[in-house]
């Protein structure tokens, strides 16, 4: 199975659980995006919210860390197996990425952006989160 289909497994598998525990009519939905660039986004939409994630991230961290894991294979080489620390690493990062798309979510940020139109960067403001039921 391809890293990108075992990612987007999980993401939606997360993506389902946060959701039996949203408030009604509230939902997250997510998608991966055949895009270069390393980037993803949170949207507020009228259904919910929605959360995108380019494939770009997946292609750059392979990248990156293929570049960078022979430094450790060669500390720890009877230990560690290249294929496997990259793996490992983009997963992670891909994890990081998607834990804070939702976080802008749940933490109340892509409603604050909706109802103030200006930027309030000297100014402390309460943005309240989504209710989660028990």
């Amino acid at each position: 199975m391809k890293m990108i289909n075992i990612l987007e497994e999980m993401t939606s598998r997360w993506t389902d659980e946060v959701n039996l525990h949203l408030e009604e009519g509230s939902k997250i939905e997510h998608d991966i995006s055949l895009n270069s660039s390393l980037n993803a986004h949170a949207k507020k939409e009228s259904n919910g919210y929605s959360i995108t994630m380019n494939s770009g991230i997946l292609e750059k961290s392979f990248q990156i860390l293929g570049e960078n894991t022979d430094y450790y294979i060669q500390k720890h080489g009877d230990k560690l197996d290249k294929e496997f620390c990259i793996g490992v690493g983009c997963a992670i990062i891909w994890v990081a990425i998607y834990g804070h798309e939702l976080g802008h979510i749940l933490r109340g940020h892509l409603n604050y952006i909706e109802h103030h139109a200006s930027s309030a960067i000297d100014d402390v403001v309460e943005i309240p989160a989504l209710t989660i039921s028990d």
